[in-house]
């Protein structure tokens, strides 16, 4: 984890266009991101950190199309997050859709929700309760044939992910043995899962 002066230089540096934003995804799996988008009228993204992947899918999405971007950008010592910051600035990128910030817990932002889901992005909670509580809640709105992707999920040369990781044990304990759910694909550290 990086030290408060760390990331208060990375904000600096980046608010004068010498840091770009931080992202924990691969271009591979941001280009299945923008492969994925099109066509996807409601998307939900479960952390955001720094935008990076939000702005992806807003650049790909249809004009019509909703983006939630939902994470609890935490202030921290410096008083306020240079996360949602960084994330404001890199989804203003894009003008297209619309979008949706929402500064909270995954958990807590089901609170009212009632609307159908074409793609949900996860990568919020890498615990196996927190990512198993999201898939069981978020996933009853995907709509049937809508994607699922769940981001540290699979190893990839790259990118190796313990076995204990909760992503991980997720697709491995739970998904691959629900008949609701199909792996479709796996693109990195992502795991791509349709629902019938």
């Amino acid at each position: 984890m990086p030290s408060l002066a760390a990331n208060a230089l990375h904000y600096l540096r980046y608010r004068v266009g010498l840091d770009p934003a931080r992202t924990q995804t691969t271009e591979a799996e941001r280009a299945l991101l923008g492969e994925l988008a099109p066509g996807r009228k409601v998307i939900v993204e479960l952390g955001v950190f720094e935008g990076v992947s939000s702005r992806v899918l807003r650049v790909a999405m249809d004009r019509d199309a909703e983006l939630y971007c939902i994470d609890p950008f935490p202030t921290g010592r410096l008083g306020f997050s240079p996360q949602q910051n960084i994330s404001e600035k890199e989804i203003a990128k894009s003008q297209n859709g619309s979008v949706h910030l929402r500064r909270c817990f995954s958990y807590q932002a089901l609170k009212n929700w009632n609307s159908s889901i074409d793609l949900l992005y996860m990568d919020a909670d890498h615990s196996f309760e927190g990512v198993s509580r999201d898939f069981r809640e978020w996933t009853q709105f995907v709509a049937s044939g809508g994607l699922i992707l769940i981001h540290t999920s699979h190893s990839s040369p790259n990118k190796p992910v313990p076995e204990s990781c909760g992503p991980l044990r997720l697709v491995n304990e739970v998904i691959a043995i629900d008949p609701g759910f199909k792996i479709r694909d796996c693109v990195d550290s992502m795991t791509v899962v349709e629902k019938l």
